[in-house]
Parts: C-alpha cells; structure tokens; sequence
C-alpha cells in the first residue's frame, strides 16, 4: 500500500500467473470497501494480463518493471524528480 501526500491510498497486490486466484480480487475487493473514500487505485500486478475490472488495474509485471503505466502518484514523481536534478 502506498499513503500519498493528500492521505489517498493505492493498494498494490502481486500474484506471478495469468489464472488468478479469487483470493487476490477478493483482497482488492475488501481493501475497496474499507478504504473506499480515500483510495486513489487498487493495481494487481500479474504474468501478462491487461485490463480494468471493477476498479481494479490489472498490469503486467513487465510493463510494471519497465514503468509503462499510469502513474502511482506522489511517490514515483518524487523519484523522477530526484533523477532529473
């Protein structure tokens, strides 16, 4: 999980295959109910699949390791910031 600066959160959840188990949307799901006014982006990041289902960003870990996604927010611009100075 990642708090941003405005106390929004994004929920990040990992699991290696493309036939994801019901427990890994379900956590996603829960943190989405408990959380729902401050979530900013609930990312399960997978082998290779692509997609948005109920609010929840499915990437591929290859794309997420080569930083081809819409950004986490305050954090990664932080980083970028501190290469570019």
């Amino acid at each position: 999980m990642i708090k941003h600066t405005d106390n929004s959160l994004t929920a990040i959840n990992v699991t290696y295959t493309d036939d994801i188990p019901e427990r890994e949307i379900r956590a996603l799901s829960s943190f989405q109910d408990v959380f729902s006014e401050n979530i900013r982006r609930c990312i399960l990041i997978t082998k290779d699949i692509g997609k948005e289902e109920e609010g929840i960003e499915y990437i591929p870990l290859w794309r997420w390791l080569l930083g081809r996604y819409r950004d986490t927010g305050d954090l990664m611009d932080r980083k970028r910031k501190n290469k570019e100075v």
